[in-house]
């Protein structure tokens, strides 16, 4: 065979080499933006059910994956529809809602989370004695035992190592809530209408601040809207209350508010590979173990 016949053949084995690589490429970056990412947990937020050094799956294609457009503050997303829906005790990773302080929403899209869905749009989520209700009914949401335990704990007690015993919206005017009991709160769906008033617009003002770009003040009993008085408002967005495993140790809708739909990246299903961060040893137990 001569050299240049030689040539011509190597051209092409390295010519059919590249094209498998980019489709590749191509392909895990479809999966990566469309169908499923990986999440890493190095908080004990979530404890018992995530430990530190836990790799999850998480699943886009079901609530629909994410576009993200626009940089800095003019950042935004938007969502194609999924095949499903997120359901009550969904473990859902998205990003934290509020970047600049919590008079408005302004969502950190480099900024990750991961807790468990207890409220959906248009429920309404209570905490009594430690236990979250939803609706009113005794159906069990979130770690049972830890909320149990929290229970038992007296407010003196539980000051030496919870993270803090006082809620949103930390205005005890409107309310007096805690991680003890919280609510009711009605959780916005979309094209829902509500009745304002001085004591439930701390609820829902960071969330009007973020609809509208107007913020909202309260003029002895009057809510207004810049300079326009309202006595009601219609969500534009869906919203979620979700909280930590952990109860006693996790940053969620108890102390910041609800989050918007879309800042929801997608719902964790099983958790890929654990390591222990300590001694670097691999968990075969913890190895594509279903999440619930």
């Amino acid at each position: 065979m001569t050299k240049s016949k030689l040539n011509k053949r190597y051209g092409k084995k390295i010519a059919f080499i590249i094209k498998v690589i980019v489709m590749v490429f191509f392909i895990m970056l479809f999966i990566r933006l469309f169908i499923f990412s990986t999440y890493s947990i190095h908080t004990e937020s979530m404890y018992p059910t995530l430990i530190d050094g836990d790799q999850l799956l998480v699943n886009k294609f079901i609530h629909g994956p994410r576009f993200l457009f626009g940089t800095g503050d003019k950042k935004d997303a938007k969502r194609i529809r999924g095949i499903g829906s997120i359901k009550r005790n969904d473990i859902i990773v998205f990003n934290f809602p509020f970047r600049k302080g919590n008079a408005r929403i302004d969502i950190d899209y480099n900024n990750f989370y991961v807790k468990r869905c207890i409220g959906l749009p248009g429920d309404t989520v209570c905490i009594d004695n430690s236990f979250y209700k939803i609706n009113g009914t005794s159906t069990i949401y979130g770690n049972y035992f830890n909320q149990y335990l929290l229970s038992t704990i007296s407010r003196k007690d539980l000051l030496n190592f919870c993270r803090d015993i006082e809620t949103f919206p930390y205005d005890s005017f409107s309310c007096d809530w805690s991680i003890y009991n919280l609510g009711p709160l009605y959780v916005p769906k979309k094209e829902c209408t509500i009745k304002l008033d001085h004591k439930n617009i701390e609820f829902y003002k960071s969330i009007i601040n973020y609809e509208t770009g107007r913020y909202i003040t309260l003029k002895g009993n009057k809510v207004y809207l810049d300079s326009s008085e309202i006595g009601s408002y219609c969500f534009r967005h869906d919203y979620y209350f979700v909280g930590g495993d952990n109860v006693f140790n996790s940053y969620d809708s108890r102390y910041w508010g609800l989050l918007p739909e879309k800042a929801i990246v997608g719902v964790a299903t099983h958790i890929l590979r654990s390591t222990d961060p300590i001694t670097n040893k691999y968990r075969e137990e913890r190895f594509l173990k279903a999440l619930e």
